[in-house]
């Protein structure tokens, strides 16, 4: 289940509504519908953002070849989204040790 916070991270992000609790299945199924969206009415824009948000082109191309592709994709942007919410949170404690470090 993804932390409250990621959730709505991504729902802010990505201007999803969901639903007041929201686990990681139904996160990606709400995320696939906008996979679906975007590419129906931007493919351009849409492989902008994939390539803004650093997935590898290396994974979008395998994800291609699949029966359920804005599935795949939305599992990859969910992925990504975790690994840049959790480098966050690493570097933001970092960055407090660091700053307590620096008082006298």
């Amino acid at each position: 289940m993804p932390s409250a916070s990621l959730a709505q991270e991504i729902a802010k992000q990505y201007e999803l509504v969901l639903p007041e609790t929201v686990d990681e299945e139904m996160l990606i199924k709400i995320l696939e519908q906008k996979v679906i969206e975007w590419i129906q009415y931007g493919a351009e824009e849409f492989f902008q953002m994939l390539y803004r948000l650093d997935i590898s082109e290396k994974k979008i191309k395998e994800v291609l070849h699949h029966e359920d592709i804005a599935k795949q994709i939305a599992q990859l942007i969910y992925e990504r989204q975790i690994q840049k919410y959790n480098s966050r949170l690493h570097n933001k404690t970092t960055t407090e040790e660091q700053d307590k470090e620096l008082l006298w």
